[in-house]
C-alpha cells in the first residue's frame, strides 16, 4: 500500500525502497521478515529470503492488509444502563460489558435502556483505527401527576 512502512528486521526500510512500485532489497543472503502497515490497518508480516543484486517484488496476498479495529468508549449515566449494538443490517443485537469495546470499521446502531428512564438508540459510524466517545446519559421517565 502506497504510504506504507516498510520494516526489515526490526528497522526502518525506507533508505531502501517504497512502496508504491518495487524496489531492490539490501542484501544479506538470510532470511528476512517485512512488516508493514498503518495506523489504520493491521500490521502485515512477510517473510522472504533477500540476495544480492535480487529485486524484492510483493503484490498481491502479500500485501493485502486487514482494516484495524476502531474503539468505541462509552458514558453510561446511570451506572446501571444496558448497552447493546449491532452491526449494520445485522438482526441480532450483541451485549456490551464495559465501557469501551473495540469493533472492525462499519455502521453500528447502539441502543441504551435502565428501568426508570428513556431508552436512547444512537448510530455509529467508525473507521478503521478510529477512537469514538458515546454518551449515553439517560433521561428520567415522567411519571403522570396524579389529580385528587
Amino acid at each position: 500500500m502506497a504510504g506504507s512502512e516498510v520494516v526489515v528486521d526490526g528497522k526502518s526500510a525506507a533508505w531502501w525502497g517504497r512502496t508504491d512500485r518495487s524496489a531492490s532489497a539490501p542484501s544479506n543472503g538470510r532470511p528476512t521478515r517485512s512488516s508493514c502497515g498503518g495506523e489504520r490497518y493491521l500490521p502485515k508480516r512477510v517473510e522472504r529470503t533477500f540476495r544480492a543484486g535480487q529485486a524484492v517484488v510483493l503484490a498481491g496476498a502479500d500485501v493485502a492488509v486487514a482494516a484495524a479495529n476502531g474503539t468505541i468508549r462509552l458514558t453510561r449515566n446511570p451506572a446501571s444502563v444496558a448497552i447493546t449494538y449491532r452491526r449494520g443490517e445485522e438482526t441480532e443485537s450483541h451485549e456490551v460489558r464495559g465501557d469501551q469495546i473495540e469493533l472492525p470499521p462499519g455502521s453500528y446502531a447502539f441502543a441504551a435502556s435502565a428501568p426508570g428512564f428513556v431508552e436512547s438508540t444512537t448510530r455509529v459510524q467508525l473507521a478503521a483505527g478510529e477512537n469514538r466517545e458515546v454518551d449515553f446519559t439517560l433521561a428520567r421517565e415522567r411519571r403522570p401527576r396524579l389529580r385528587r
